[in-house]
């Protein structure tokens, strides 16, 4: 950018964009309100013997693998019904030291 003299418009266009941006910034801390946060002590499930039941906020939330005998190079879905909140967790294997492994988990309808 080339060297310019700091006219009379050039300095109310720089002063009203601060104006704008220190509002902005100002207005969306004051009206930030955090995620409310649920923290659940972790539930170990053996999806092997069938589905997985326990509670959330008095809800209760079951936890089904599909397909019911996993095989070798085929997706898992892990079906999560009637929870409001992002889980996380991790799978370990039963039989192989294969360590754990992250779920990523996608929502669907």
């Amino acid at each position: 950018m080339a060297a310019q003299k700091l006219t009379r418009g050039r300095l109310i266009q720089i002063i009203v964009l601060m104006i704008v941006l220190i509002t902005a910034f100002v207005w969306r801390t004051v009206t930030y309100q955090a995620q409310p946060i649920t923290k659940v002590q972790a539930k170990v499930c053996s999806l092997n013997a069938g589905n997985c039941l326990f509670n959330i906020n008095n809800k209760t939330v079951t936890v089904a693998l599909l397909p019911v005998a996993p095989k070798a190079d085929i997706p898992l879905i892990l079906n999560i019904k009637t929870v409001d909140i992002k889980p996380s967790a991790n799978v370990s294997g039963v039989s192989m030291n294969m360590g754990t492994l992250p779920i990523i988990f996608k929502q669907k309808k």
